[in-house]
C-alpha cells in the first residue's frame, strides 16, 4: 500500500493503471493482444489459432496462454478454472476471416478478429467510441478469497485510421 500525500489517501500498487515496468510480450506474427493485472508480472498472451492447414481454427481462433515472467517465462497453458470463468472466450464466426468474441467474464465487450491490409490478423473493438485494433488490456482487481472482485480494466490501442493511440478505463466495481 502506498500513501498518495497529493489526494490524502491510500493506494494500492497499479490502482494508478498499468504500470511503466510491466513486460511487454515480443512481437510476433500470430500475437493478438495480452492481457496483464495488478497481481504479478504475470501475462495472459492471446495468438491466433490456425490449423493444420494454415487457415483459422474456426471452433477455436485464438489460443490463450500464460506467459509467467515471475518465474523466467515460462510458458503455461490456461487452467479448466481460468477459461471457464476469466481469461476465456466465446467467439461466433461472422465469415470466413471474421470472427466476433467475447470474454466469459466481460461479455459486454465485443471484440473482432480480422485481417488488416496486409493480411495479418489483429482485434478490432471500439475504444472511447473510435474503431481500434486492440493491443493489450490492463486488470486491476482486489484479492477477496477465491474470486477476486474486479475494480476496472483499461483498453489500450490504436486508432484504424489515423494510428494514434487510444484508451478507455472502464470502472466495473461502481
Amino acid at each position: 500500500m502506498i500513501f498518495d500525500v497529493q489526494k490524502g489517501e491510500q493506494q494500492y500498487p497499479g490502482s494508478s493503471g498499468l504500470p511503466e515496468h510491466y513486460p511487454t510480450p515480443p512481437q510476433s506474427d500470430k500475437l493478438l493482444f495480452y492481457i496483464q493485472r495488478n497481481h504479478n508480472l504475470n501475462t495472459v498472451i492471446y495468438e491466433i489459432n490456425y490449423n493444420e492447414s494454415n487457415q483459422i481454427n474456426a471452433d477455436h481462433p485464438m489460443h490463450a496462454y500464460w506467459v509467467k515472467y515471475n518465474t523466467g517465462g515460462d510458458i503455461e497453458d490456461l487452467n479448466y478454472y481460468q477459461n471457464k470463468m476469466a481469461y476465456g472466450y466465446n467467439s461466433s464466426l461472422i465469415n470466413h476471416n471474421t470472427f466476433e468474441f467475447s470474454f466469459v467474464s466481460y461479455a459486454q465487450l465485443k471484440l473482432f478478429i480480422a485481417a488488416n491490409h496486409s493480411g495479418k490478423y489483429e482485434v478490432y473493438c471500439r475504444i472511447n467510441s473510435q474503431m481500434s485494433v486492440l493491443h493489450n488490456i490492463y486488470v486491476y482487481a482486489e484479492e477477496l478469497g477465491v474470486f477476486p472482485n474486479v475494480k476496472f480494466i483499461e483498453l489500450f490501442g490504436s486508432d484504424v485510421e489515423s494510428n494514434v493511440a487510444t484508451y478507455q478505463r472502464i470502472n466495473l466495481d461502481l
